[in-house]
């Protein structure tokens, strides 16, 4: 068996102004059940994560309104390897599965499809003590080492423990009330730092070496008619607060593709895009939509940054 060293970067599987639906839970709890089962049989340990813990614990079921499952491990945690990921994605293809294996925001990300549903499997990287989940908030390992067993689907699954504390941190001290797309997107907001003003760019350009600037991203604001929106507050969340040229552009810099929660304000009309993957030497085009503001996915549409078009 090879050894995984190196993974390849995700393919953009989003499209442009896309608003999931929601799942058919019983095919959800069925792809979810023959999950565990191979990953049982792999000897893999792995936790509920994010919404499917949420409703987990606090329903007891799939939260109707969720659009995949989140399950995740921790490399190096209860003897998880790197060496185990692939041949784990290889018992899922002969189980029939779709499989999407590479690296996402310095984790290992497994896709896994069947039934017309959709698993996000993170295999996370520590650091510091923390995994850092979208949109950046950071989990303490104390909260995985030993996890606790629920009774779930008939069966028993793993969550952190204790469950409470972190569906705190993830969703703030209101994580019982349950909340629909455009609903809970500001509590989690309010979970990030506020994001620090940048430079001003001529000072940042100046600072830029030929390593940084092709870590420059860009981001362009459209309004409804595709006019660009000068004035323009960009955010990403917990990161920075930009505010577009007369253009209707921003640019910023990133290490590697990363996942933010995107806020576009402008015209007395804020929209959160809450997963958003930013991409360097790439131009992201935000297009507003004033008839759909809430709960659209892979919103921006993405081309290559040209070197005329970056000046």
């Amino acid at each position: 068996m090879r050894h995984m060293t190196t993974l390849p970067e995700p393919p953009d599987l989003g499209r442009p102004n896309y608003v999931a639906p929601p799942m058919d839970i019983s095919a959800a709890e069925k792809i979810l059940l023959e999950t565990k089962e191979v990953l049982d049989a792999q000897g893999i340990r792995f936790f509920l994560r994010q919404g499917t813990c949420l409703g987990a614990v606090r329903d007891a079921a799939i939260i109707p309104w969720d659009d995949d499952i989140d399950i995740a491990s921790v490399l190096g945690m209860h003897g998880l390897t790197m060496d185990a990921v692939e041949p784990a994605a290889a018992a899922f293809r002969e189980k029939g599965f779709q499989v999407h294996l590479f690296k996402l925001n310095g984790s290992v990300y497994l896709g896994l499809f069947k039934y017309g549903q959709k698993i996000d499997y993170f295999c996370y990287v520590a650091t510091d003590g923390y995994i850092t989940q979208h949109p950046g908030i950071r989990i303490p390992l104390e909260l995985l080492e030993d996890l606790k067993a629920i009774d779930f689907l008939g069966t028993q699954f793993d969550v952190p423990n204790p469950p409470e504390r972190y569906l705190e941190i993830k969703y703030g001290p209101d994580w019982k009330t349950p909340k629909k797309a455009g609903e809970f997107e500001q509590d989690i907001l309010d979970l990030l730092p506020i994001p620090p003003v940048p430079l001003p760019l001529r000072i940042a350009r100046s600072m830029a070496t030929r390593v940084i600037a092709r870590r420059r991203a860009r981001l362009r604001v459209l309004d409804a008619q595709d006019a660009p929106v000068g004035g323009a507050t960009v955010t990403l969340a917990g990161r920075t607060l930009l505010t577009t040229n007369a253009q209707g552009i921003v640019d910023f810099y990133l290490r590697e593709a990363t996942s933010f929660i995107v806020v576009v304000d402008f015209a007395g009309v804020e929209e959160i895009l809450y997963d958003e993957r930013l991409t360097p030497g790439v131009t992201h085009t935000y297009r507003r939509d004033p008839d759909v503001l809430i709960a659209r996915l892979s919103t921006l549409a993405k081309e290559p940054t040209t070197k005329a078009s970056a000046k």
